[in-house]
Formats: C-alpha cells, structure tokens, sequence
C-alpha cells in the first residue's frame, strides 16, 4: 500500500488545522508526500482568502441575485459589484458595507 493511501487521517486533520508548518512538518517526517502537501497548502490559503474576503451574495425584492459584496483591506472596506453585462467591471469600492449594498441596489427598484 502506498504512503497517499496509508494517511488519509492525517491528510483530513491538516487541511481541517488549516496550519501550514503542521504540514511542512508532516512533510519532513516523511509523513505525507510533496503532491499532499502542495495541495494541503493550497486549501489552507484558499481557505484563508476566503475567511479574510468574504462575499455576500445582494438580493432584490423579487429575490433575484442581483449583485454581490466582496469585502477588502481585511474588512475596511467593501466592493459592489452589479451582475450583468458588464460583470464584474460594473462595481465601486466603499467603507461601508450599506453604502457598498446601495450601489449595487442603485437602479434596480
């Protein structure tokens, strides 16, 4: 039986740690191969990303997605963007996430 298929426990635990020098370190004990480790790190930083720029999907009255919000700067500041033809070009950054919404609420009513 090959290494990849003997530690699918330990693979499972570090993507759940979400810690890169746990990995690393599996990796120098031999523990896990390059190939897991690469893509270890790779869920961790997408992961990462993703907690760090959340996004939030804006509905209109009728429930229909019309837009989203992307936040930026660690949460200082929020992107609009419009969906549509011009997606995602049709978006402006704000401070606030309400004003970010009415942005991409604007001529939707």
């Amino acid at each position: 039986m090959t290494l990849a298929r003997t530690n699918r426990k330990l693979v499972e635990e570090l993507r759940n740690g979400l810690d890169i020098g746990a990995t690393q370190a599996a990796l120098d004990r031999g523990e896990i191969t390059p190939i897991q480790a690469r893509n270890i790190v790779k869920w961790v930083v997408d992961v990462q990303h993703i907690r760090d720029n959340p996004m939030y999907v804006v509905v209109d009255a009728a429930g229909q997605h019309i837009g989203e919000l992307v936040t930026t700067n660690k949460g200082l500041s929020w992107i609009g963007r419009r969906y549509g033809k011009n997606y995602p070009n049709d978006s402006a950054e704000y401070p606030d996430e309400d004003q970010a919404v009415a942005f991409v609420r604007r001529d939707t009513n």
